[in-house]
């Protein structure tokens, strides 16, 4: 070997016999390195281009590449570009940039654990498209997708890995939490219980969802319920400590407010209004109640109907506390011309109504047929009674109570 050669003449100098191996100065200012004929590098008074693939090794911990831009302006700095193909037509699919992070694992095999890539989608002239996306290696599985943005929108888990999605906030650890096992979203809980669950925060007075509409024509909550199977009536569920305790919901054109599981209220497409389980009542007597005295309760023994199965004995009880309305026509023969009087009294727990007092001044003898009516809208408690009892002062008990004989009841309010 001849060692190192100067060619003054060319301004190089030669580190091999054939040649190909040099560093010259040619062009002012510029500085070029060859390596086995090949140019590898090119320096000039403001760049520096490298035309192969570089390896910079450091044995501590200090960086092996600073970027450093001495400019103070309001433009960008330091600054790095990845060109592809500089001069060429570039074409939907191209890849122009991959960032690897890679490092070996306890096999001694080096492993690439999470990525960051770059896409042209779109490559027509102003209309470009292009695609970001980060990978990362999960369980052993290489690439898998954790965010990716596109033309058209930004997904995290596009592969759809078991991987869970969490936004923190200043108080708040799961702000936002999205079960990637359950695909169920939280929102201030890490492990919803439904498609979406959404937990107060404790102590703040502040309500766990808040639906507002701004715009004259916005709809702040629209519920869509589409199934046909036997559960299709329930639209939303009212639970206390996990327990259902009401439901709203409905079929074809009815609305259906149930409490627990029981239909409260049903309202039809015209606009009607049913209570099914609304206590109310009524009852006829079942034959002739003879010879009645005074504080006799009127019998009646057939229920047309009793919904809520409050009246027995002929005796109405109160399940809830509220105001019931009471109804009767009592229907006798053979009143006593001689009684002072006769009336039909309401009896309940709280205070006794008197109706319609029939005394001898209303007749010249003893009627064959006589009627009692009334109505009254009377506060009850839970388990209070209400009954018509006979009332007669003097005479004889020769009046009878015979068909067409009624009373009714139920809860207004």
């Amino acid at each position: 070997m001849a060692g190192v050669q100067i060619d003054g003449v060319n301004n190089k100098i030669d580190f091999d016999d054939d040649l190909d191996t040099s560093i010259s100065a040619n062009t002012d200012d510029t500085l070029v390195i060859e390596a086995g004929g090949n140019t590898m590098a090119t320096i000039t008074a403001t760049t520096f281009t490298i035309n192969d693939g570089t390896t910079i090794t450091t044995a501590d911990n200090t960086a092996q590449l600073t970027l450093t831009s001495t400019d103070t302006d309001a433009n960008s700095g330091p600054r790095l570009d990845f060109i592809r193909n500089p001069g060429e037509a570039g074409a939907n699919a191209d890849f122009l940039s991959a960032i690897l992070h890679r490092g070996y694992n306890d096999a001694t095999e080096l492993t690439t654990f999470a990525e960051i890539n770059v896409q042209i989608v779109d490559a027509s002239n102003g209309v470009e498209d292009s695609r970001f996306y980060i990978n990362t290696m999960v369980a052993g599985t290489a690439a898998t997708s954790r965010m990716e943005l596109t033309p058209t929108e930004t997904v995290f888990n596009e592969g759809g890995a078991d991987l869970d999605f969490r936004v923190e906030g200043n108080g708040l650890a799961n702000a936002f939490f999205v079960n990637g096992a359950t695909d169920r979203v939280g929102i201030n809980t890490n492990a919803p219980a439904d498609q979406l669950h959404v937990v107060a925060v404790n102590g703040t007075g502040i309500s766990a969802a808040k639906l507002e509409a701004n715009s004259a024509y916005g709809v702040p909550l629209e519920i869509n319920n589409s199934r046909a199977d036997a559960g299709a009536e329930h639209s939303i569920i009212f639970q206390r400590d996990g327990t259902t305790v009401g439901a709203i919901g409905g079929t074809d054109n009815d609305l259906t407010i149930f409490s627990s599981t029981n239909v409260a209220m049903q309202i039809d497409g015209t606009g009607a209004v049913t209570k099914p389980a609304q206590p109310a009542f009524l009852a006829i007597i079942s034959g002739t109640q003879s010879d009645m005295a005074n504080g006799n309760t009127i019998a009646f023994g057939t229920e047309v109907y009793d919904v809520n199965a409050d009246f027995a004995s002929s005796t109405f009880t109160a399940p809830v506390t509220g105001k019931y309305q009471f109804n009767f026509l009592i229907s006798v023969t053979q009143l006593d011309y001689d009684a002072t009087f006769h009336r039909i009294q309401l009896v309940t727990s709280n205070r006794t109504f008197n109706f319609d007092i029939k005394s001898s001044q209303n007749y010249t003898a003893n009627p064959n047929y006589a009627t009692f009516g009334g109505s009254m809208c009377v506060d009850m408690d839970t388990s209070d009674t209400a009954k018509l009892v006979w009332s007669q002062s003097a005479g004889e008990n020769v009046s009878d109570v015979f068909d067409s004989t009624y009373f009714s009841g139920n809860l207004v309010c």
